[in-house]
């Protein structure tokens, strides 16, 4: 790790390779010299009264002192080797400005005022430290295989470089040396073991999360017949070892093409990938597929996975297409098609209750937004059901085109590794979270909803569903009865009704003061209130939250899930007025409440309805506070109207209105304006990059659609253009790798020597 520059001196390596031995360093340490200006300011005199030194030492460091003032060059050498190389690490290379900036940063000033940064940067050059890349990049000079074993002092350096520059075997040259195989082998593997890292080692490092052979390897990277040798005896022969995804752990791994879109790829590499990709490519319909599983599967989802279908159905047509192509080399495994789209593949989503795949851009997912938006880090030990986010958002549902609780699900599965929450797991459609317990919430459930009258078993599975979402088949017998089967007679549940004592009471009033709450809520009171030393059994506990109960502290329990003031006749009465009596509501604001079924539903038909409006973000006003601006359901529907009229057939954002004419009402922000648009039933909606997009309803729309019409009146356009375009003209912010993914089932065609999509395209 570069350490801050002055501490430059505690690199202990770093000081030993300017000639200081390890026990001089060590006595200035114990003599409280710590850092690089305390070391530059010694003087003779200094070192003389520190313990532990005498003039033969103090003769011995004075030297490097003295050069390390002057700003030596085998100083600034050594400084730069230890401090500044690892920024030039990447293969791709920095600028010349980005690199000298970066030298001034990591130089202690001592150095940079004798050598300036753009000195160090030209002896780095002359030295050879650094090369250039690519024009106007710069890298580290990486060692490769081939020079570290000729500068390697040992015995069996000259034995391993005879090994890999010739076909010979292990056992042919142990028969030579008069050794066994095995003999030999460990003392290769000691070399290899002790090796920096050298340049074949980081093309490794760069390839191996991507789908490649060693022939596609050598090709990119123009290695030679030693390096290759280097690669399959002592990498590609280890796989197990070097995990193919270590980089990025649990994610998928990638298609070669997909070097084409990263950042980090040396531009020479991309250029003969794409002449590698279009020489080894199927010409299928006009679109060139890279001749690699992932390509062939991913090309192949794109295509015919637009809407869904049934795994099977899906691994004919990938058997027919190797078929039709002569691509036996390509065909999966009998099952493997099913853990590539369930488990790793991240162009679909699967629903498992159909066994069904879709396309699906799964990386091109906001995650964290869609994670605030369903209130996902605020569940905490419950055990819940997908589908009941599915039910409960259904305008983020459809923003996101996601089409049931499965895919969510899946969605989500795919996407852990991006969530800031660890503490859920469960398998498809169940989501648990923390400690929460299935049998425990049914328990629960059981004390608050029977306590007063008796409730059918079909009722009680009917109101479980409601609060934690859709069970499967097997939810009576295998959850239901086990945990309260006692309590059932001639098809009903009943409870004792465990009434508080009058002290309890007392205890418990001073502390329900809002108009509503959920029962976590109610839970906590009770147990702080009631059971802080823990005496009371939870079961015991939970029983005593029951209608009649909180009845008698002012609130009513009506399956919900939720507990309202009595002065209301239902909770949809309770959540109206609190949004009416208030000029503005955050929703951040309201607590755990915020996260009730009932709340979420009685929330969204609101906002449909516009009886709230949203006025900044997650912050609502109710419409009668805003009859005095202007703003009534009878000018909302206007304007939504007008918006129409003026987006006519194509694809709009608010700001694409703006630049052709469309001014907004005085009294709407760009905000409020947004969000009567995505509610109104005359427009479909999607969120693309940063924006709202939408068109009228009835008409196909996708973001695919979108970017395809773009390009409809346009033989080709670049990159740059593309974006432009996009920020331009919609204010929307979408790279060219988003823009790729979404285009990539489609006939157009994406060049990097070119960096132009084109509508039709041969490379011949």
């Amino acid at each position: 790790m570069i350490m801050a520059m002055n501490n430059i001196f505690a690199d202990k390596s770093f000081m030993l390779s300017l000639g200081m031995s390890e026990s001089m360093y060590e006595r200035l340490h114990r003599n409280d010299v710590y850092n690089w200006d305390d070391f530059i300011h010694l003087t003779t005199e200094t070192i003389l009264s520190m313990s532990g030194f005498g003039s033969r030492t103090a003769g011995q460091i004075m030297p490097v002192v003295e050069a390390a003032k002057r700003g030596d060059a085998v100083i600034v050498k050594n400084a730069v080797r230890h401090f500044v190389l690892p920024f030039f690490d990447k293969l791709v290379g920095v600028t010349r400005a980005d690199g000298e900036a970066e030298i001034v940063s990591r130089l202690p000033k001592s150095m940079l005022a004798v050598y300036g940064a753009t000195a160090i940067f030209d002896e780095m050059l002359r030295e050879g430290m650094l090369i250039e890349a690519e024009k106007g990049k710069y890298r580290h000079n990486w060692l490769n295989v081939a020079q570290y074993l000729q500068q390697y002092d040992g015995r069996f350096s000259g034995l391993l470089t005879e090994y890999l520059n010739t076909d010979q075997t292990l056992d042919d040259l142990a028969r030579i040396q008069g050794c066994t195989k095995q003999y030999l082998s460990n003392e290769f593997n000691k070399i290899i073991d002790n090796m920096p890292k050298l340049y074949e080692d980081y093309v490794w490092d760069y390839i191996k999360n991507y789908d490649m052979t060693l022939e596609i390897v050598i090709f990119a990277f123009q290695l030679d017949d030693f390096a290759g040798r280097y690669l399959k005896k002592y990498k590609v022969s280890n796989r197990r070892k070097n995990k193919v995804n270590e980089l990025h752990p649990g994610s998928r791994k990638l298609s070669y093409m997909e070097l084409l879109n990263a950042e980090d790829t040396p531009t020479a590499v991309k250029d003969r990938m794409e002449e590698y990709a279009l020489k080894n490519s199927l010409c299928v319909d006009g679109v060139f597929v890279p001749k690699s599983k992932a390509d062939i599967f991913r090309f192949l989802v794109g295509k015919h996975c637009q809407n869904s279908i049934t795994i099977e159905d899906f691994t004919q047509i990938y058997d027919a297409f190797i078929q039709k192509y002569n691509a036996q080399d390509f065909r999966y495994s009998s099952g493997s098609i099913r853990n590539e789209i369930t488990d790793n593949y991240h162009g679909v989503l699967y629903d498992s209750s159909g066994t069904s795949i879709r396309a699906y851009d799964v990386d091109g997912v906001d995650i964290e937004e869609l994670m605030q938006g369903i209130k996902f880090y605020e569940f905490k030990d419950v055990e819940i059901t997908s589908n009941l986010f599915y039910d409960e958002y259904p305008d983020l549902m459809k923003e996101l085109d996601i089409r049931n609780g499965y895919e969510l699900h899946n969605l989500i599965k795919k996407r852990k590794r991006d969530i800031k929450r660890s503490d859920w797991s469960g398998k498809m459609p169940t989501m648990v979270f923390g400690k929460g317990d299935k049998r425990r919430q049914i328990r629960e459930l059981l004390f608050q909803e029977a306590a007063e009258a008796p409730i059918s078993k079909e009722d009680f599975i009917s109101e479980y569903e409601k609060r934690y979402g859709k069970q499967g088949d097997g939810f009576y017998a295998n959850d239901v009865h086990p945990a309260i089967g006692k309590y059932i007679t001639n098809g009903e549940y009943s409870v004792d009704l465990s009434p508080l004592q009058d002290t309890e009471l007392a205890l418990l009033k001073p502390h329900f003061t809002e108009r509503f709450y959920t029962i976590g809520d109610v839970s906590a009171i009770f147990r702080n209130a009631l059971n802080k030393d823990g005496q009371i059994p939870d079961e015991e506990l939970n029983k005593r939250i029951n209608s009649y109960n909180m009845n008698k502290l002012g609130y009513k329990m009506r399956n919900s899930g939720a507990v309202f003031a009595v002065k209301y006749n239902t909770f949809d009465e309770a959540i109206r007025s609190y949004f009416k009596e208030r000029k503005t509501v955050t929703l951040d604001s309201l607590g755990n409440i915020n996260s009730n079924n009932t709340f979420i539903s009685v929330f969204n038909k609101m906002c449909h309805e516009y009886e709230v409006i949203e006025t900044a973000p997650r912050e609502y006003t109710h419409i009668s506070q805003l009859t005095e601006t202007g703003i009534t359901r009878e000018s909302i529907e206007a304007f939504c109207e007008s918006v129409g009229n003026m987006g006519q057939d194509g694809y709009f954002t608010l700001e694409s209105l703006m630049q052709c004419g469309f001014t907004l009402p005085l009294q709407l922000t760009i905000v409020t304006a947004k969000a009567l648009i995505r509610l109104s039933p005359l427009f479909d909606c999607f969120k693309i990059g940063n924006n709202y997009l939408f068109r009228r309803k009835g008409m196909e729309a996708s973001q695919m659609d979108f970017l395809l019409s773009i390009l409809a009146a346009k033989d080709s356009i670049t990159s740059a253009q593309f974006i432009e375009i996009l920020k331009e003209e919609y204010s929307i912010s979408l790279d060219k790798y988003k823009i790729k993914r979404l285009l990539y089932s489609t006939d157009v065609y994406y060049s990097y020597r070119k960096d132009t999509f084109f509508k039709n395209y041969s490379p011949l």
